[in-house]
């Protein structure tokens, strides 16, 4: 059996009766568009969608276990602004955006929130070179794409303290506990308190991070995994 991250591995033995040494770790990896930007590039897109000067991505689904709920009231406490991007966002037939749309509403964040739905990579990678901060609030993964396409592209991640958020984003990323919404803001407030010195660092050790996983590697660690079981 073959899964992407160790905290997946460990959820399929623990769920599923099946024995550690039968499953393998391959893990995923971002697409190579996802890359540093020069500015022009960027605001090209950033002037597009009439974004803001500084902005917390969201990248992803709706579903229970993204915590967007949680997300939204920290946003409500620290005031900034907040683009969400994932196609799920404009599906007003899901109860999930509906509830989050009427979350928005209650907490009075209809001028702070802009949600872009579906975008190209293209274009999606702009958004990880122009944000503040990447943010991941969720209370459950088995893999994160969006935070290794955030680290390849040099963002700032800002994650949920799941074990494999830790996996994949190592130690420049900052971490909160996705349920305590207080623990939220301080952690969101330090992330957007980064002075230049702190962001070029940051910026630089996520982007090594990142080339820990690559496609090329996926493949390779495949294949000897199946000539290992055709033996």
């Amino acid at each position: 059996m073959i899964t992407d991250s160790e905290q997946s591995k460990d959820d399929i033995s623990k769920y599923l009766g099946v024995s550690k040494d039968k499953i393998n770790v391959v893990y995923l990896a971002a697409d190579p568009i996802f890359k540093s930007l020069p500015y022009s590039e960027v605001n090209k897109i950033v002037d597009k969608y009439k974004l803001p000067k500084q902005f917390v991505l969201y990248v992803g689904d709706v579903n229970y276990n993204k915590n967007i709920p949680n997300l939204l009231k920290a946003i409500k406490k620290i005031g900034c602004n907040v683009v969400l991007v994932g196609k799920a966002f404009l599906n007003n037939s899901l109860p999930e955006t509906k509830n989050i749309q009427e979350l928005i509403l209650n907490l009075k964040l209809e001028n702070k929130i802009q949600r872009l739905g579906y975008i190209s990579d293209q274009e999606l990678c702009a958004l990880y070179n122009a944000a503040s901060i990447c943010v991941q609030p969720s209370l459950c993964e088995g893999f994160s794409l969006p935070v290794v396409e955030a680290m390849a592209c040099g963002g700032i991640t800002v994650c949920s303290d799941i074990p494999v958020h830790k996996e994949l984003a190592g130690v420049e990323t900052f971490y909160f506990n996705p349920r305590d919404v207080n623990n939220m803001i301080k952690v969101l407030n330090d992330a957007l308190s980064l002075n230049e010195s702190e962001l070029k660092s940051k910026k630089e050790k996520n982007i090594l991070q990142s080339k820990k996983f690559t496609w090329e590697k996926t493949i390779k660690e495949t294949i000897k995994i199946y000539n290992e079981v055709l033996q």
